[in-house]
């Protein structure tokens, strides 16, 4: 039978290509409870465990554009991508060989930016935009800032200090816009990168409800 590393021959080049490397797990970024571990004002929220990380393939999502308050419904919106995720064939079939794992770190504002439209304009953490035909969300570098450390670099820090074992992370962007990117990740971890707003194709509680997960923070 097919075995959980298998699986990442399912998720693309990059990703085979880590996981054939000595004593290095591939790790994906795809741009969407009980707290075991925190520090300051993040927290590693186990959302999936049936296995040993070693032994397992562990998804990771990380929270962009959610204010303290909100990350309660961060947690919601995770849970609800992850699932979505792992009922989907071919994903489904193998759901007993992941992991899933949400972190949870909070943002001054809510939302993302949306320059091309003139606004709004947020404080997030990992200063995410909606490039491109309001459509296409990066993170530093980008067209907006050619500063790692302000976006790709958080990333790699967050993954490389709570779970290294990660092989796929979902940065899930709470905005009411449709949206999403992939790419190629820094030097630090190498993975590939895709982004994704949480109302993606009604994945997530805020989608289904028309709004983000605050009420007002996403106007002009």
């Amino acid at each position: 039978m097919t075995g959980p590393r298998d699986l990442l021959g399912m998720l693309g080049s990059s990703a085979r290509d880590r996981a054939a490397r000595p004593g290095r797990a591939a790790a994906m970024l795809l741009v969407c409870a009980l707290v075991v571990t925190s520090a300051r004002s993040q927290t590693l929220t186990p959302l999936l465990v049936h296995g040993p990380r070693t032994n397992r393939i562990n998804v990771v999502v990380l929270s962009e554009g959610y204010t303290a308050p909100q990350l309660s419904q961060f947690l919601r919106d995770a849970t609800n991508v992850v699932e979505t995720l792992l009922t989907a064939s071919p994903y489904a079939e193998y759901r007993q060989h992941f992991n899933a794992y949400a972190i949870s770190v909070a943002s001054a504002e809510s939302g993302s930016d949306h320059p091309t439209t003139g606004g709004p304009f947020r404080n997030t953490y990992f200063n995410s935009a909606y490039e491109f035909y309001d459509y296409v969300i990066t993170i530093p570098p980008n067209g907006l800032d050619p500063n790692p450390a302000n976006g790709q670099g958080r990333v790699e820090h967050l993954i490389n200090t709570w779970l290294p074992e990660a092989d796929i992370v979902i940065l899930l962007v709470n905005d009411i816009q449709p949206g999403g990117s992939s790419g190629v990740g820094g030097p630090a971890c190498g993975e590939a990168i895709l982004l994704m707003a949480a109302n993606v194709d009604g994945m997530t509680a805020g989608a289904s409800a028309g709004s983000p997960a605050s009420s007002g923070n996403q106007g002009g």
